[in-house]
């Protein structure tokens, strides 16, 4: 394996592309600041590997479909350590980034980073970033409207 530091330029999509997310446990969002509890139960727009998009519901910070890992319909998706705070888009607003790893059962992990826009005190996501299947996260931090990432990844040569 192989330590890699990545910093990730333009992350971020406009506006136009944003969805808000909403808590989890409410159909109504009233404005309040990123925190690691909100994010721990909130819905997050993710990317399958059928090309669907879901939204996907945490409570405490996880979510599970489906009870046989063997079934297509099956997958746990589990927000990761750390959670990182700070100003992506430039507007004053604390915004944040955090990890989700996605179980699929019998058809694999994914990771995703998924940046957070505050919104008014409203969260907003931008479309998640892949990372590799099952990447051990460093760090995650925000410094100057860039997310930085220190991750350990299988080299090319390594088995699976």
């Amino acid at each position: 394996m192989s330590r890699l530091r990545i910093t990730l330029l333009t992350l971020l999509c406009g506006l136009f592309a944003c969805q808000p997310i909403l808590p989890a446990s409410s159909p109504t969002a009233t404005p309040s600041p990123l925190s690691p509890q909100t994010l721990r139960n909130s819905s997050y727009r993710l990317r399958f590997p059928d090309d669907s998009i879901r939204s996907v519901p945490l409570t405490d910070g996880i979510y599970q479909a489906g009870q046989d890992p063997s079934q297509p319909d099956f997958f746990v998706a589990r927000l990761g350590d750390p959670i990182a705070f700070g100003d992506l888009d430039g507007d004053g607003a604390e915004d944040a980034v955090l990890a989700l790893a996605l179980d699929l059962g019998s058809a694999g992990n994914r990771t995703a980073l998924v940046p957070v826009l505050n919104r008014n005190g409203l969260p907003w996501q931008p479309f998640p970033v892949p990372l590799e299947d099952l990447p051990i996260l460093h760090t995650l931090t925000i410094e100057n409207g860039e997310i930085l990432l220190s991750a350990t990844i299988r080299r090319l040569d390594d088995p699976s």
